[in-house]
């Protein structure tokens, strides 16, 4: 790779979450689809989930298929979203990538044909198992058209390279056929093929690891009173002219991740969101646009004034994503004489920023997973974790906010670990479910509510069920095999606690069992020796035991059938623990 910048942002992020396998092909595939996939969403991402770049890849890298906001990896999870959700809006997101710095019209075909292929009833090219999984979970979609809402699916194609991207006949051409052949199918609201170079790659890479600034221009604001652990609040009038700057990027397109803190995603054009965007379409309303509007509640890291220009480092807007994405999609009939209220609060409290989502949502209907990590349990694990990492040797961060430790250079990714993961871990681990981690978060969440991150638990079980999955995360991702075990990761997390445990059955408020865990398994899965033992056994006993309920190998990892035989495999006294 020639581009030195573009080389040392690849680095990083290899070594930030842990890619160490040397393979310099496979690293920029990774690198490419979680950029241009975390560019245009705002919930957490497994990129290994999404990679398909193998043998037999039809020409494509990566497939993400976002349903109403959020990245569903597995047909498990795709089907509780489906059945949880009245309405869907689903877009497919799909990358190549390559190392070269040209833009050849012939692969940028191959790429197109691939995708074509991807969506035709009778496909025609040979295909490995990832493009096989999506391909069943794209079925699924179909089959729920009669959910799809606003309109029918949104289909994305990134093209990208380590070149300059110019404009020729050639790629125009092909870029034209790919669009008009998709768009021909009618199975799509809108089709869009784009061509992604390095500089382009480093803005969305800058801005996905560093936050944002965002300047805007605002007349008419004053200054709230000082409140503690408040750097500075401003209320006032913005123009939605200027507002389109805080919510869009360099190119114009909005951010999504400026919604992370956000409780709702967007809800397309339900009837409020319709009369919002009759009022902008309407001449004699608009400019009544202020008068009619609730305005939107945001939160920075700091606050800059200076004159009428105002600078704003990592802002988040909690409340007014239904209001920004309307003024968005109707951005041609905005005009100089429309304003809206605006009320930014900088703080770096976590607190007082869970308050301001709280009051400012509370007369939203919203999901009660969307508050769950705003509880006492949450903060104190947070807490936990920073002052447990003094006695281990990795470190691991539980982000109960998506995206707060984006600012903070001493925090690698790898080392996050959020409530879903944690959820994952801890009913692998405590209730032997590892086939159930499939499911969508807040449907796991629910169905485990009664015994799972309750106030009288204690932190320790928790943190080691986080701790080892950072670890065995690590490992899986140390050389270029990791992907094809990936997915064992619950089941070895099953298995590395009924080994320690030796079986016996523990209350998680337990004082004997947090004795245990600090002063016996935290030491021994923290030898490496140790640990690779333990998983490589894990790993393997998963095998043996799928094999011998002849459960299809695409559906071992989320049958029970498979976890029984596993449990009743397990012989944790062979360690002598």
């Amino acid at each position: 790779m020639h581009d030195t910048i573009l080389k040392s942002y690849l680095d990083g992020f290899a070594n930030d979450l842990g890619y160490r396998n040397g393979d310099i092909a496979k690293q920029f595939e990774l690198f490419a689809s979680y950029c241009v996939v975390c560019h245009g969403f705002t919930d957490k991402f497994d990129v290994e989930k999404a990679h398909v770049g193998s043998g037999n890849d039809t020409g494509i890298d990566a497939i993400a298929m976002l349903v109403n906001g959020k990245v569903c990896h597995d047909i498990a999870e795709l089907e509780d979203f489906i059945d949880l959700n009245q309405k869907i809006d689903v877009k497919f997101i799909f990358v190549q990538a390559k190392t070269s710095q040209k833009f050849e019209s012939g692969d940028i075909l191959k790429f197109g044909n691939g995708v074509k292929d991807f969506f035709n009833e009778s496909p025609s090219l040979i295909a490995n198992e990832d493009i096989l999984t999506f391909r069943e979970m794209k079925d699924l979609v179909f089959k729920n058209a009669r959910k799809f809402h606003p309109g029918n699916p949104t289909c994305e194609l990134f093209y990208v390279t380590t070149g300059k991207y110019e404009q020729d006949k050639n790629t125009t051409s092909v870029q034209g056929t790919i669009s008009a052949d998709l768009e021909s199918t009618r199975l799509f609201t809108s089709v869009r093929l784009e061509c992604i170079d390095a500089e382009k790659l480093y803005k969305i890479y800058r801005g996905i690891t560093r936050g944002t600034d965002k300047e805007i221009e605002m007349e008419h604001y004053i200054a709230l009173p000082e409140v503690e652990e408040v750097q500075e609040a401003i209320l006032g009038r913005l123009s939605c002219i200027e507002f389109l700057k805080l919510i869009c990027d360099d190119s114009g397109i909005i951010d999504k991740n400026i919604f992370s803190d956000n409780i709702r995603d967007y809800l397309g054009p339900s009837p409020i969101n319709a009369e919002i965007s009759s009022t902008i379409a309407d001449r004699n309303k608009k400019n009544y646009f202020i008068l009619l509007n609730n305005g939107i509640t945001a939160v920075a890291k700091k606050i800059t004034r200076t004159k009428n220009k105002i600078i704003i480092d990592n802002i988040q807007i909690v409340n007014g994503c239904q209001t920004s994405n309307v003024l968005y999609e109707n951005k041609q009939n905005i005009t100089k004489d429309m304003h809206i209220p605006i009320k930014i609060v900088s703080t770096t409290n976590q607190e007082v920023i869970n308050s301001i989502i709280r009051s400012t949502n509370r007369q939203n209907q919203v999901q009660p997973e969307a508050f769950e990590s705003l509880t006492e349990f949450h903060r104190k694990f947070e807490e936990f974790c920073k002052a447990k990492n003094r006695d281990v040797k990795g470190s691991i961060y539980y982000e109960r906010r998506s995206r707060q430790y984006v600012t903070d250079d001493t925090v690698r990714p790898i080392q996050i670990i959020s409530l879903s993961n944690l959820l994952s871990a801890s009913i692998s681990m405590f209730y032997s479910e590892p086939h159930s981690t499939h499911r969508y978060y807040g449907e796991l969440l629910k169905a485990n509510r009664s015994k799972i991150f309750i106030e009288d638990h204690l932190l320790e079980p928790y943190y080691f069920a986080a701790y080892c999955l950072h670890k065995l995360i690590l490992e899986l991702r140390k050389t270029p095999e990791s992907k094809k075990h990936s997915f064992a990761r619950y089941h070895t997390l099953m298995y590395i606690w009924n080994v320690l445990t030796n079986g016996e059955k523990y209350k998680l408020n337990s004082r004997k069992l947090a004795g245990k865990v600090t002063d016996v398994f935290l030491p021994y899965v923290d030898d490496d020796n140790n640990f690779l033992k333990i998983c490589a056994d894990g790993i393997h006993l998963f095998y043996l035991s799928a094999k011998k309920t002849h459960i299809d190998k695409t559906n071992i990892a989320r049958s029970r059938i498979v976890t029984e035989e596993f449990a009743n495999s397990i012989r944790p006294e062979t360690y002598g623990l």
